[in-house]
């Protein structure tokens, strides 16, 4: 039996929109497929790369800017340094403070850390990064007469700090005050330009608070910029 013309012609359309189906999927298959899946793997390649990138500069070392002179000339403005996190103890992303300690700060060591920043409340969380130079442990008796610092009674060879103001004398006094447990109090080596222990209203940095120690620059914008370790 044969079917009519119009009948016919509908069958012909709806084959032929079979077929363009089946190559259509055919291609998907071919192409699309393949391009999903690498999309997928590449996917997952990044997001370990950016957790490993994580896990690494809050655990074990990061870079930090100098923004200031105040530790002139042992750090000068605008040098980058790197920041050992590993030395003092273990940090976990999503953290703030160290997670498991095995050592502390000893004096002389160049530390960066977290404190209140100076125009927030004291309530508030708002953080800056600060870099100086450890000059008392916990417990140490720590006094300031003019340019002598004083630990435990015994004047302190300092010879990494610089004065800007000549050899005059210098208004700082401070103490004698006992280092709290737990923490260390610390000064910038450029005495004259350094806001520190000396004036903050909690003279004393917590341990907890210790991001790292400098150990070195590795980027300077000065002229002889070179990499360098901090002593």
């Amino acid at each position: 039996m044969e079917l009519p013309s119009r009948n016919r012609q509908g069958w012909f359309d709806l084959s032929r929109h079979v077929r363009r189906e089946i190559r259509r999927r055919e291609l998907c298959s071919v192409l699309v497929r393949p391009f999903r899946a690498v999309l997928a793997s590449a996917l997952r390649v990044l997001v370990l790369v950016v957790l490993l990138v994580v896990i690494f500069k809050v655990s074990f070392v990061e870079a930090f800017f100098v923004p200031s002179s105040s530790m002139t000339p042992t750090l000068r403005a605008r040098d980058y340094i790197l920041v050992p996190k590993f030395l003092y103890g273990l940090r976990l992303p999503l953290f703030k403070d160290v997670v498991v300690s095995w050592a502390r700060p000893e004096r002389g060591d160049v530390i960066v850390f977290n404190r209140p920043h100076p125009s927030a409340d004291r309530a508030a969380s708002q953080m800056e990064t600060v870099v100086k130079r450890v000059i008392g442990l916990e417990n140490d008796v720590v006094e300031i007469r003019g340019r002598a610092v004083l630990v435990n009674g015994a004047p302190l060879q300092e010879p990494y700090v610089t004065w800007s103001g000549g050899a005059g004398e210098a208004p700082y006094h401070f103490g004698p005050q006992k280092v709290p447990a737990g923490k260390v109090f610390v000064l910038g080596d450029n005495r004259d330009n350094s806001e520190d222990s000396r004036v903050w209203a909690d003279p004393f940095v917590s341990l907890s608070k210790v991001l790292g120690k400098a150990v070195m620059v590795y980027w300077s914008s000065a002229q002889d910029s070179r990499v360098r370790t901090v002593l």
